[in-house]
């Protein structure tokens, strides 16, 4: 590496990252839709941020399309429309506990997703086959149970999206 802007395969994602917007600074009004990417570390970021559940709230108001992919669904458990939480009565999936299990991770998280999903009034639904792409959508609020259905959330998301 010679160290000159661009010559490292990341740096153009690395300038990018090193001047992303916080969520507190992003309004709906800044979104044609909102992505929440997998991970662990969202089972807790993603739950614990007010700004995210103010952010996902806004959005689906709006009548824009939420999507979410694995642990990611996640940020979905503290947003709240009024008394009841967004994905009370909505078909929503995640990663669930068959994969948790096969990643060898069950005993090391905070909390069952799917478990917890299902006493927010979610209508859990597992993927059929353990890693392999599977998409539940219910209203704007489109889910995939793992990082295999990335791409298909994002193309049944952007379908959603207003054309004006």
């Amino acid at each position: 590496m010679d160290g000159r802007a661009g010559s490292h395969p990341y740096a153009d994602l690395s300038l990018l990252l090193e001047h992303t917007e916080s969520v507190a600074d992003v309004s709906a009004a800044d979104c044609d839709l909102l992505y929440l990417a997998s991970g662990h570390g969202a089972m807790v970021d993603f739950v614990a941020d007010d700004h995210i559940a103010r952010l996902i709230r806004e959005v689906t108001q709006a009548g824009r399309p939420v999507a979410a992919v694995g642990h990611g669904v996640a940020g979905l458990l503290a947003t709240r429309n009024g008394e009841r939480p967004v994905v009370a009565s909505r078909k929503i999936t995640s990663f669930s506990t068959s994969e948790e299990r096969l990643v060898h991770m069950a005993d090391n998280l905070p909390y069952s997703l799917p478990d917890a999903l299902a006493r927010a009034g979610a209508r859990y639904r597992p993927a059929p086959v353990p890693f392999l792409p599977y998409v539940v959508r219910d209203g704007m609020i489109v889910t995939g149970a793992n990082p295999s259905s990335a791409s298909r959330v994002l193309r049944t998301a952007w379908q959603l999206v207003p054309t004006s």
